[in-house]
């Protein structure tokens, strides 16, 4: 078992030097011990309740949400009536939470792509992160952030590898410590001929690496790991996913965003003797060149898709937006942005693209279009800054060519995402 015993107060560049070293690279396990402070432990437990709030009021359709009692996976519908309809309440911690809604039963609940329920939680981690992002640069299917809470002793899911190229950070939150399991390949092919998802754990166990981690700790895992998780007390975990892609899957996913953008969504009936020889009435695209082609569309969304990424400060989850939270209405009150003073937060930065005679914009991994000015990219380039400016200086020579409701409504339109805030 390799431990590191360098311990900081701060994930600094030094910090994450080490971690690269001890890990070789992203390539070997290990533990670091008491690599968080006490008020980021505390900070992301707070948020990881806000979490599970956000969730139960906004997730109505339980995606990316588990929930396991006794071992036994729950449908949906015992989700919504059990665990949704008793979020955390205001002031309580996580231990107090669980006794209240399930009263010393054995419980696992894995939230995923968690960043967006709590901007809070990703401008945390994304701080923590970012010497590490100098380093390395953004996945280019970016980051995401999992969840773990309960006492349910092996983890649900049994022993597994994970996605390849999917590398996992643990962040251990506490109160209780966890032991995560690894068996090499060979091994693990040999004992268990590499069977995933393998519940008969304890047989297995002699022939494993044991790793045993604390509050506080940091725990590294590269993706090609034979593994399995023991929480035999309450814990809480948040792990962050490298999601660094195969060429198959990042052209997969490619195809699939060209779909949702670009392909009409009409369900006409093309008959026998209808013309597809050309492809370009079937698209959704305004203003196609002659000149334009399949290829230079399909590099322009992967371009379009590395901008969302990286406005989001790579993380793959979007927020919920002010409007969806019902916190804001952008048509009726974008004249709250007047008169206010306004700032990006760190590591998100916005990105634009001219294209077919508009700017294409990209605001915390949202894509949105607006009639090309000039001034836009100026105003742009100011937010990316991260320093704080008056609305009027902003857009002061916007409003020569602009209404002023509409200057004003550009920046809604960031203000909403959580691209900006106002200080």
């Amino acid at each position: 078992m390799e431990v590191s015993t360098i311990s900081r107060n701060n994930l600094d560049d030094f910090w994450w030097d080490d971690f690269l070293v001890k890990n070789e690279n992203f390539s070997k396990t290990n533990v670091f011990k008491d690599a968080l402070t006490k008020p980021n432990v505390d900070k992301m437990n707070t948020e990881v309740l806000n979490i599970l709030i956000n969730m139960s009021k906004f997730n109505t359709n339980v995606e990316g949400f588990r929930f396991y009692l006794d071992g036994e996976e729950q449908n949906e519908k015992y989700v919504v009536n059990n665990v949704f309809s008793n979020p955390p309440l205001v002031g309580e911690t996580i231990e107090q939470y669980a006794d209240r809604v399930f009263n010393g039963q054995k419980f696992a609940i894995i939230m995923n792509f968690t960043e967006k329920y709590s901007n809070e939680m990703a401008k945390t981690v994304r701080l923590l992160l970012d010497p590490l992002i100098q380093k390395l640069g953004t996945p280019l299917l970016g980051l995401d952030g999992t969840i773990f809470i309960g006492n349910y002793g092996y983890t649900p899911l049994g022993i597994h590898r994970d996605r390849r190229g999917e590398n996992v950070i643990h962040f251990h939150l506490g109160p209780g410590d966890k032991i995560m399991y690894n068996w090499e390949n060979d091994i693990y092919d040999k004992k268990a001929n590499s069977k995933t998802n393998n519940t008969d754990i304890e047989p297995l166990l002699e022939d494993a690496i044991k790793y045993q981690f604390k509050t506080g700790d940091i725990y590294y895992m590269p993706w090609d790991k034979w593994h399995v998780g023991y929480s035999g007390d309450l814990s809480v975990a948040f792990t962050l996913w490298f999601n660094n892609p195969t060429k198959e899957t990042y052209t997969k996913q490619m195809f699939k965003s060209f779909a949702i953008q670009y392909i009409q969504k009409n369900d006409a009936i093309l008959t026998i003797d209808t013309d597809t020889s050309n492809i370009e009435p079937l698209l959704s695209v305004q203003n196609l060149s002659d000149e334009t082609k399949v290829i230079d569309l399909l590099n322009h969304v992967s371009n379009e898709y590395r901008y969302a990424i990286l406005s989001n400060g790579g993380w793959s989850g979007l927020p919920l937006t002010l409007s969806s939270e019902k916190k804001f209405n952008i048509d009726e009150e974008y004249n709250l942005l007047d008169k206010a003073k306004v700032q990006a937060p760190p590591f998100f930065k916005l990105y634009s693209v001219v294209f077919e005679e508009e700017l294409t914009f990209f605001a915390r991994g949202y894509k949105m279009e607006i009639k090309y000015h000039p001034e836009l990219e100026q105003i742009i380039e100011k937010l990316n800054t991260n320093q704080v400016f008056k609305v009027d200086d902003l857009i002061k020579k916007l409003k020569k060519d602009w209404p002023k409701e509409a200057c004003l409504y550009f920046l809604a339109m960031l203000y909403d995402k959580k691209a900006i805030e106002i200080v």
